[in-house]
């Protein structure tokens, strides 16, 4: 590409709202965008809180936002080369997602759709199809992994596409964390404490191996959903550290200290969780589900089981075994690599498919 001629890029995501790990992914994804350095980029923020989708003429503060982005696209000269990255809305907010692909196709856009969730993939993959039509041949689709990426291909037929994983975003770290010494490994669990999320089930599994004195179990989160937080807080029991919200340094010291990082999730709108990988940048050893992108994501840095009614059961088999710890301790540097090689060799694809996809823009 020329970098010395600078295009036109339209960067609408959700860059506000509720959703922590969706805004701090959208946020890196505008710094990749722009260190590539040849873009001018206009960024848009499509997202509402939950506090703001309850107000009651919610409606037309999204549609004047709506209407900003579409003129601005119309305004922005055609001969500079001009392309959108628009992350899909979910659920009924697909309808806004399509609206938007037919004008940016009728305005001549270069279109990458990030998708960034399974949820309409798997409650209504004929509505997602739309999307092939609507962005016609300048549209092509950014997924995360390969599972989304047969899903859309499943839905939508032979569409252009290609991967972007979160890993892109979470260097492996210089020096492994974990415990010292020979005493208890840290086990640990860390999200936003909402159904589906994993929180009860990690409590459970706390409390099936609490006698063996192997482990020490540590949980962190914020409640998102008071109610859902007032009946989990009912399983508290003094062999598990609940910590509460991390952020920062907080969150990165939590992150270093564990030694196995369990994510026991179902949550409806999983995809590809930041926080596995935050876990695997220390070396730490990531027992999950396997649902969305996790399988192929945790592969060769920890597990996957299914289904979550014997999750408990499994885990804590496992767990309970002196060879088992043996593992967790002597193999977090192998772990540490076998990140560090995904992580390269996903950036390298993700570098050149993007690359390409941004050069053809008109």
């Amino acid at each position: 590409m020329d970098v010395s001629k600078r295009r036109h890029l339209l960067f609408a995501g959700p860059l506000g709202g509720d959703a922590a790990g969706t805004r701090t992914t959208a946020e890196a994804m505008l710094r990749y965008i722009d260190d590539l350095g040849f873009f001018e980029i206009r960024r848009f923020d499509l997202s509402f809180s939950f506090a703001e989708r309850r107000r009651r003429f919610y409606i037309f503060s999204r549609l004047r936002r709506l209407w900003s982005f579409i003129v601005t696209a119309a305004l922005l000269p055609r001969g500079a080369g001009r392309v959108c990255y628009l992350v899909a809305d979910g659920n009924k907010g697909f309808y806004f997602t399509l609206g938007l692909l037919a004008v940016l196709r009728l305005l001549g856009y270069r279109i990458i759709l990030s998708v960034r969730s399974f949820r309409l993939l798997r409650s209504d993959p004929k509505l997602f199809a739309k999307s092939a039509a609507f962005g016609g041949r300048n549209l092509t689709y950014m997924t995360l992994c390969p599972a989304m990426t047969r899903s859309i291909v499943d839905a939508a037929g032979a569409v252009k596409h290609f991967e972007f994983s979160n890993i892109i975003f979470h260097a492996p770290q210089p020096e492994p964390g974990g415990s010292s010494g020979e005493g208890p490994l840290r086990v640990g669990f860390i999200s936003n404490i909402l159904p589906g999320k994993g929180a009860d089930v990690f409590e459970k599994l706390a409390g099936r191996l609490k006698d063996t004195g192997a482990y020490e179990f540590v949980l962190a989160g914020y409640a998102r959903d008071p109610e859902y937080f007032a009946s989990i807080g009912e399983l508290k029991q003094p062999w598990v550290d609940w910590v509460g919200g991390l952020e920062g340094d907080a969150k990165r010291d939590f992150l270093q200290g564990l030694d196995i990082f369990v994510f026991p999730t179902t949550y409806p709108d999983e995809a590809q969780p930041n926080v596995v990988f935050e876990a695997a940048t220390y070396g730490a050893f990531v027992i999950t589900t396997d649902i969305a992108c996790l399988a192929g994501d945790v592969a060769g840095l920890g597990g996957v089981t299914n289904p979550i009614d014997d999750f408990v059961d499994k885990v804590a088999a496992m767990l309970d075994s002196q060879t088992f710890r043996a593992t967790v301790r002597q193999g977090r540097a192998e772990r540490l690599a076998t990140y560090a090689h995904a992580r390269d060799a996903a950036r390298a694809n993700a570098d050149v498919a993007i690359r390409s996809v941004l050069d053809a823009a008109p």
